[in-house]
């Protein structure tokens, strides 16, 4: 279980109380995420929060029944949550 964070941070985003968090991440997925910022004009950790807010988001979907999918180029569409 994962430990509970220690404390807020009262300067929030959207004026919602906000935790700071640390992680480490592999250096392909560092350069992902920089390469996002890039392209979107934002900063890194803005990637950041956006990618983990997909994910819940994907996540939540999934636990109430739904599935992710996705149409590749050729018209072939795949199931992308749930994985199993």
């Amino acid at each position: 279980m994962a430990k509970p964070l220690k404390s807020s941070n009262s300067n929030a985003l959207n004026g919602s109380s906000s935790d700071r968090i640390t992680v480490t991440l592999p250096a392909s997925t560092m350069e992902s995420l920089r390469q996002i910022a890039d392209d979107e004009d934002i900063a890194v950790s803005e990637a950041a929060r956006q990618a983990i807010k997909r994910d819940l988001s994907l996540r939540k979907l999934e636990a109430e029944g739904g599935k992710v999918l996705v149409q590749l180029a050729n018209g072939q569409t795949m199931i992308v949550m749930p994985s199993s």
